[in-house]
């Protein structure tokens, strides 16, 4: 065999033997890799037949929250009406009345006027200005007085009421003015 065939045959096999090298740490890589991924695999199985189980056991507990959860909703659904009506008011107990009813009338103004512009919602203020904001006091005996006590405000009449009046709902809902008489009874 000539020389230079010798040397192209071990340059070959040197070469082969490092290809295979190669290939065999590379196939030895690819081999741990999907063993990894078949545990894996199998943990995940395994949580989703333990989460089935728990699924199944829990179905029986659904209903009976369903059924709160319907209760709950037929209860809001029939008080809708009051909800309204409470987020449009906002109600002040013990402000004094004055020694008439136009002077009562006027101050009762000039309180919701302050409480609007002091608010600094510019919507807020739009209704108030084109007259969609009503403000009443309710008379001792008369039926419109609520069941409850408002307690929120009883102290004075500008208390907690600044946060309370930007938030949405109650631009275009009225502001309740009553008689520490009619606090009394309420």
């Amino acid at each position: 065999m000539p020389i230079w065939a010798g040397k192209l045959i071990v340059s070959f096999d040197r070469y082969s033997t490092s290809i295979e090298r190669s290939l065999n740490q590379t196939f030895d890589r690819v081999f741990s890799k999907i063993v990894d991924l078949q545990q894996v695999q199998e943990t995940i199985l395994s949580k989703v037949a333990h989460l089935e189980s728990k699924l199944s056991l829990m179905t029986s507990s659904s209903s009976e929250q369903q059924k709160l959860l319907y209760s709950t909703m037929v209860k809001i659904r029939a008080d809708s009406q009051k909800i309204d009506d409470k987020i449009r008011t906002t109600a002040w107990v013990g402000i004094n009345e004055k020694h008439d009813e136009n002077s009562t009338r006027m101050f009762d103004r000039e309180i919701v006027k302050k409480v609007v512009y002091t608010s600094g919602c510019d919507d807020f203020i739009r209704v108030f200005d084109d007259g969609r904001i009503s403000f009443f006091r309710h008379q001792v005996g008369s039926s419109g007085l609520p069941s409850c006590s408002y307690e929120e405000w009883a102290t004075k009449p500008y208390t907690a009421i600044r946060p309370l009046l930007c938030k949405k709902g109650l631009h275009h809902g009225g502001a309740r003015v009553r008689s520490e008489s009619a606090q009394a009874s309420g």
